[in-house]
């Protein structure tokens, strides 16, 4: 009988969270899957995931953890902690988009708050990407894209792609004229197998499949579906390139949709937090 690692952590945890063992709970949280701590957390009394929260806290996982649980969670955190500089700390380990992602679904306020806090280019990358509607391309792009320009050679592509280790995975070279605007995209393997000197124009692909800042996330999910993409360029209207959607956006994004019924809610009272009743999915009254 196979048996489930979310169910594992769940008995486990609970039953150590009797005993006090945070020492103990931390080690385990530790090997765990932010999506797999996110199930605990969500079968947990507002008590007991207050500690399993202290366990977490420090653990590479945690930031992810975060983003499993969606922006209510960053609320309520907030609420039981106040600690809104450790949640500037955990931004600082999201992709944009992410962090843009928990800010959409917290009180405008707050929202501005942390946007207060963060650095001044994160704080404009993140401000970038919330200006877009919810479920457009631009609210789930990343805006720190690698591009070069079309007159670069092989070389420089590669010493500047080895420059960029701290940029989200680059599965692809999108090209750019001298205004920014996406002119091309060549892969990886092209780079490596063609002349050193030779510029990317003089090969790149100019036949670009892309994305508008306002074209719909099920658009994006059209096209990386049927052409087999690993990302995706988004363009603005005058085709300058904004940024990129990747098939984990597009995954992420149906995950959530498939969930959306079975939205986050805590016994106890947190469920009021959340937003929806613990035993049905009718919105709960506040108060």
């Amino acid at each position: 009988m196979k048996v489930n690692r979310t169910e594992m952590l769940i008995h486990s945890v609970t039953k150590l969270l009797h005993r006090d063992a945070d020492a103990h709970i931390t080690r385990i949280l530790n090997k765990s899957h932010p999506s797999e701590v996110a199930s605990l957390l969500r079968q947990l009394s507002t008590e007991d995931a207050k500690k399993v929260i202290t366990c977490l806290r420090g653990l590479d996982i945690e930031a992810e953890t975060f983003v499993e649980l969606e922006g209510k969670f960053l609320q309520a955190y907030i609420k039981w902690t106040d600690d809104k500089t450790h949640v500037i700390e955990l931004f600082q380990d999201l992709p944009e988009d992410e962090v843009a992602s928990l800010l959409s679904d917290v009180d405008e306020d707050l929202s501005e708050e942390l946007l207060s806090l963060m650095r001044k280019t994160t704080q404009q990358e993140v401000k970038e990407i919330l200006q877009y509607e919810e479920d457009t391309c631009g609210r789930a792009m990343a805006v720190n894209v690698f591009r070069m320009d079309q007159e670069a050679t092989a070389k420089e592509t590669i010493e500047e792609i080895q420059k960029n280790s701290e940029l989200e995975s680059i599965y692809y070279v999108y090209v750019v004229d001298e205004f920014e605007k996406l002119v091309g995209v060549v892969s990886l393997r092209q780079i490596l197998q063609v002349r050193s000197n030779r510029k990317l124009k003089t090969f790149m692909s100019t036949d670009v499949i892309r994305v508008n800042v306002h074209d719909s996330q099920e658009r994006a999910s059209h096209f990386v579906e049927e052409y087999n993409f690993v990302s995706l360029p988004v363009v603005e209207d005058d085709d300058t390139l904004a940024g990129m959607i990747t098939v984990d956006d597009v995954i992420e994004k149906r995950q959530q949709e498939i969930s959306a019924a079975a939205d986050f809610c805590m016994t106890d009272h947190a469920l009021v937090i959340y937003g929806l009743c613990k035993n049905c999915h009718k919105k709960a009254k506040r108060g």
